[in-house]
């Protein structure tokens, strides 16, 4: 008899990326493969209307001494709506490709309370 242990064990699927932003021109990794989907993270302050997130699938970026201009490390700039110098950018893993973002005070994120809608987008090279 043949088992899956992948299907047995349910097993979900890391994420396909490592998340982060620029920080003295090095990519500093703020979410990485291995963490759990649905979990709110600290990514920036929000206080401007734009952000950018960096991602890379190349290891080696786990350093955080990777230059922000090397070739395996994309860019997108992302929006928000509420600028608010006391709040903050938060980011969860929703899928291997897709992540949502939303703006919240520390002490609201955990119960829900958010300053914008969640926006989600999918992460590709």
């Amino acid at each position: 008899m043949v088992i899956d242990h992948n299907i047995q064990d349910k097993q979900e699927i890391n994420f396909k990326y490592y998340l982060g932003r620029s920080r003295r021109k090095k990519f500093k990794v703020v979410l990485d493969r291995d963490m759990e989907y649905g979990k709110w993270v600290d990514f920036i302050d929000a206080s401007r209307e734009s952000f950018e997130l960096y991602f890379s699938s190349q290891s080696i970026v786990t350093t955080n001494k990777t230059p922000i201009d090397d070739n395996s490390i994309k860019k997108r700039i992302l929006k928000i709506d509420t600028i608010d110098e006391d709040a903050s950018v938060y980011i969860r893993l929703v899928s291997p490709t897709v992540v949502e973002y939303v703006v919240a005070y520390e002490d609201e994120i955990e119960s829900s309370n958010y300053l914008t809608d969640i926006k989600k987008i999918e992460i590709k090279v």
